[in-house]
């Protein structure tokens, strides 16, 4: 582009000693002055096409630190509509106001969106209040779900894993071991340490079994307790025959467990 000058005195000339000093004083003095004030006037923007806001996307315009989010130090563009195909790339925010389809449980945060066409682009949600949420989903056509990425902050606890209510946990193979009834346990003959209408404690930290075998008196039952509780029972009231009877019974850790009766012929726990 070419900047309107006006005004300027004739260029000094070696060739005219006599006027040279008069015509380099006046060149100088419309320097100082008149060349001063009208560069003063110039619009920036008339030697390049800068971008109108943070997010003017007209192609060859060019970008303010903090466009898209970058260079920013403070707060980056809020998104008016998160479900917005035509967002540029770039680092945004979004708060209650913002509409569209936020992730689950989130008041606010950062979004980063990144770009493989014009129609196929991703975003990264992060929950900036607590830091331990990130979420991500896809665009081809149309918005894909939202996905969490689970991270350590998002692994059970022993007590949630024996609980077995949460589906937004993940548990490691060693925790599944921990909780999970037959895992990482045998089947062991207790029989010549154990005794009825006695008390012991499930120490083992996991929930073990408890199966007793008895032959068939003429009367009575045979019944397992846990924590005072009858859990199981079987009994006869006559008669005699080669049958025998089991019991069992799961005992979870801590707990106490009895076998109250008579005449066992076997009694085994699944135990470490």
């Amino acid at each position: 582009m070419t900047i309107p000058i006006t005004g300027m005195p004739p260029v000094p000339q070696f060739t005219d000693p006599v006027n040279f000093n008069t015509q380099a004083l006046n060149m100088f003095d419309w320097i100082v002055n008149d060349l001063t004030a009208q560069l003063n006037n110039v619009d920036p923007n008339d030697f390049f096409s800068v971008q109108a806001s943070l997010t003017d996307t007209t192609p060859g315009r060019l970008m303010a630190v903090g466009a898209f989010g970058l260079g920013e130090t403070g707060s980056a563009s809020l998104l008016a509509n998160i479900d917005d195909p035509n967002m540029a790339a770039g680092a945004y925010y979004f708060d209650a106001t913002t509409a569209g389809t936020k992730p689950t449980g989130y008041t606010g945060g950062a979004v980063i969106v990144g770009r493989g066409g014009s129609g196929e682009f991703f975003q990264i949600a992060v929950h900036t209040q607590s830091g331990s949420v990130l979420t991500w989903r896809t665009y081809d056509s149309g918005w894909r779900p939202w996905r969490k990425v689970m991270s350590d902050a998002d692994k059970a606890t022993p007590a949630e894993a024996q609980a077995g209510t949460r589906d937004d946990v993940w548990m490691t193979p060693a925790m599944v071991a921990g909780v999970a009834s037959g895992v990482g346990q045998s089947w062991q003959d207790v029989t010549a340490s154990r005794s009825v209408d006695t008390d012991y404690v499930n120490t083992t930290g996991r929930t073990i079994v408890v199966s007793v075998i008895r032959g068939v008196p003429s009367s009575g039952s045979l019944k397992i307790l846990v924590n005072g509780f009858r859990v199981t029972e079987i009994g006869r009231t006559s008669g005699s025959g080669g049958m025998t009877f089991p019991v069992r019974a799961e005992v979870p850790p801590g707990d106490t467990y009895r076998v109250e009766g008579s005449n066992i012929n076997a009694w085994a726990e699944l135990i470490l």
